[in-house]
This record gives structure tokens, C-alpha cells and sequence, in this order.
């Protein structure tokens, strides 16, 4: 047993009346952080470890896959070629049903492409209004600032220049929290 393992059984011994380990000196709470930091290098070596077993699955997959991909890709381009010759032979060829599946073409919707701001200025200038969208956002940090300088916070509430609460917001405290930060 080295001194290391020692001393951690030592600290990890005393414990308090109902049985549980109390950090009440300096030294406990010292070997509290290192037992945290012991914590988070096993944490960073399992996570290592998974991206590095997660990357060669995935490259593992990528090489079974992409044989196959290329596959299908080969007889889609036969197949297209097939419909092709179809469709020269006859004009009115749509589709095939055959036993492993059907080919065939179908009319794709249009493509509606929109240049925003010309649109929105001809709808303007033609009355059309109904048609464009006005949307209101609350500028957060602006009013942020603005109640910093101008306002007063009483019990959550804020409370403008005129003496007026204003409705909508209300301050919550949020108090303190610890801070464990470990030296590297």
C-alpha cells in the first residue's frame, strides 16, 4: 500500500457520530478536492476511450456501407437509363410495377423562391399588408439597461421613475452558490 492510499483510508475512517464522513478541517477539505479531481481525470479517460472505440465504429461503418452505397447508385443510374428508353419508346410512360418494386416518374411541386425584401416592398406599395408580417420582440438587454439606470427593484418588482410597477417582469434573486474550483 503506498502513502497515498494510506492517507485516503486514514481521512475516509473518521467519521462522525451518526456515521458519516464530515469535512471539518482544512485538510479534509483539501483531500475532498483531490478525491473530486481523481474523479474527473477517470471521468476524461472514460471519455476518451469512447470517442476513440465511437470513431472506429464509425469508420468501420463508413467502409461497410459505402460498398453498398455505391451499389444502389449503380442500378439507379441503370434503372434511369431504362426509363429513358422507355419513355422514348413510348411517349405516355410513366411508371412500371414489377415484382421487386416499381420505377416511374412523378411531377415534383414547383419551387416557390422568394427574394424577401423586394417582396415585401411591392406588397407594400399594393396595399397588400395582410401578406407581411410584423413581428415584435422584446429587446431584453435594452430594457435591462434601462431599468438598471432608471429604475428601482423593490420585493421582485420594478418600480419606474413615475412610480409605476411595471407588469411583465419581476426580479428573482437568485442568491449564492459554491464554487469548487480545482488547481491543475
Amino acid at each position: 500500500m503506498n502513502l497515498e492510499q494510506s492517507l485516503n483510508e486514514h481521512i475516509a475512517n473518521k467519521v462522525n457520530e451518526d456515521g458519516r464522513f464530515v469535512i471539518d478541517t482544512d485538510e479534509k477539505a483539501d483531500w475532498a478536492l483531490r478525491k473530486i479531481a481523481e474523479a474527473e481525470n477517470e471521468i476524461e479517460k472514460v471519455e476518451h476511450y469512447a470517442e476513440s472505440q465511437i470513431r472506429q465504429i464509425e469508420s468501420w461503418r463508413t467502409k461497410q456501407t459505402e460498398k453498398h452505397h455505391n451499389s444502389i447508385e449503380h442500378f439507379q443510374s441503370l434503372l434511369t437509363e431504362y426509363a429513358i428508353n422507355k419513355r422514348k419508346e413510348d411517349k405516355s410512360f410513366k411508371s412500371i410495377t414489377l415484382p421487386s418494386g416499381n420505377i416511374g416518374y412523378r411531377r415534383l411541386q414547383d419551387k416557390w423562391v422568394y427574394n424577401d425584401e423586394t417582396m415585401i416592398k411591392t406588397l407594400e406599395s399594393e396595399n397588400l399588408n395582410d401578406y407581411v408580417k410584423v413581428e415584435k420582440k422584446l429587446d431584453k438587454r435594452e430594457l435591462r439597461k434601462y431599468i438598471k439606470d432608471n429604475c428601482t427593484i423593490v420585493d421582485g418588482k420594478v418600480i419606474d421613475e413615475n412610480g409605476q410597477v411595471l407588469n411583465g417582469i419581476e426580479i428573482k434573486e437568485q442568491g449564492e452558490t459554491l464554487n469548487v474550483r480545482l488547481n491543475k
